[in-house]
């Protein structure tokens, strides 16, 4: 019989938590058959003897090896392997929920018309966190997520963060659109995201599809943190994420072409002019929470600018006065296109 789902758990030298995320993804309450497939991605340590144990145990579960390092060739991998139509995506630090292989198999059927679905991510803390961590600071770093109790449509008209940790996809969409772009080792979910919706498809967000994850104690550092947005800064420069949304926070079709300078879209300066005084007033008025989000954007910011810029320069040393000249010239032009062209 034809498995209703397919979970996909790519895993790289993380044994002893990968017990634990199989452990839950096999304790479903769903009759129904559904298939395990556990990709390991080169781990070295003893992953392949773990989840042998696990085949000889439960017959559902199959284990595949991808040399290719990184998330995205190690789900792809999975999905070339899956025999559902319904794809789900969890890591192997994650626990589900009983009833998670259920909620997407339910959903799938209810919406025929929506390409995928996401749920809630919710910490297991490995000791209480520090005040700063406040629920703002969850997206990202923490690779955590919960938009409420009710469910919502995301779409290009309301692109909302999805973590591929708590994902389900289907199969032929993710054959269609070539599942997850291998040369991202960061963000490969919000580019995959950003194509299927640009394409017009469909999300929809289940508070009842819940998952719980493993917070690690250095996640838990404000190190860790910065060091996580100034990666992050640059693997979104690669996608354009900044210049793909409008000012209504709608996804734009084609990146826009707003004048550079040094690479990077004039407006990303003026946002972090903005966010350099919004942080100078929570920093003096005691507002530390508020004040380290605000340095993390900075953080992510100006490692945006620095990617956009290296790219642009291909190794060359900038002319500022040039540079600058043109970009004074690209914006009046654009501000001003009919007195340019009664000039001409």
């Amino acid at each position: 019989m034809k498995p209703v789902c397919s979970v996909v758990i790519a895993t790289f030298n993380r044994s002893a938590s990968l017990r634990r995320a199989l452990d839950s993804v096999l304790q479903q309450d769903i009759a129904a058959p559904y298939e395990v497939i556990v990709v390991d991605n080169r781990s070295s340590d003893d992953t392949a003897t773990v989840v042998q144990e696990f085949c000889r145990k439960f017959p559902n579960v199959r284990y595949a090896f991808e040399a290719t390092r990184g998330q995205s060739a190690a789900r792809n991998t999975g999905v070339s392997l899956a025999t559902s139509d319904m794809v789900a995506f969890t890591d192997d630090d994650i626990r589900v929920s009983p009833s998670w292989v259920r909620a997407v198999t339910e959903a799938s059927v209810a919406w025929p018309a929506i390409d995928g679905f996401a749920g809630r991510i919710l910490p297991a803390w490995p000791s209480p966190p520090p005040a700063w961590l406040t629920k703002q600071h969850w997206t990202g770093p923490l690779a955590l997520q919960d938009y409420g109790n009710e469910p919502l449509e995301i779409s290009a008209n309301r692109p909302v963060s999805l973590a591929s940790a708590n994902m389900a996809i289907r199969r032929q969409t993710m054959l269609a659109f070539k599942g997850f772009a291998t040369e991202f080792l960061l963000t490969e979910d919000t580019e995959l995201l950003l194509r299927l919706w640009r394409a017009g498809r469909q999300f929809l967000y289940l508070p009842e599809m819940v998952v719980t994850a493993d917070v690690q104690p250095e996640r838990l550092t404000k190190a860790y943190h910065r060091r996580w947005h100034r990666r992050n800064g640059q693997w979104a420069a690669r996608m354009r994420l900044e210049e793909s949304f409008d000012a209504s926070g709608r996804l734009r079709q084609t990146p826009t072409d707003a004048p550079t300078l040094f690479g990077a879209p004039g407006f990303l300066y003026r946002q972090v002019v903005v966010m350099l005084i919004q942080y100078a007033a929570a920093t003096v008025t005691f507002r530390r929470s508020r004040a380290f989000e605000l340095e993390k954007q900075l953080w992510q910011m100006t490692s945006y600018i620095r990617a956009c810029a290296t790219e642009r320069s291909n190794g060359l040393r900038w002319n500022p006065f040039s540079e600058i000249t043109r970009f004074v010239l690209a914006n009046f032009r654009k501000k001003f296109p009919r007195q340019v062209s009664a000039r001409r």
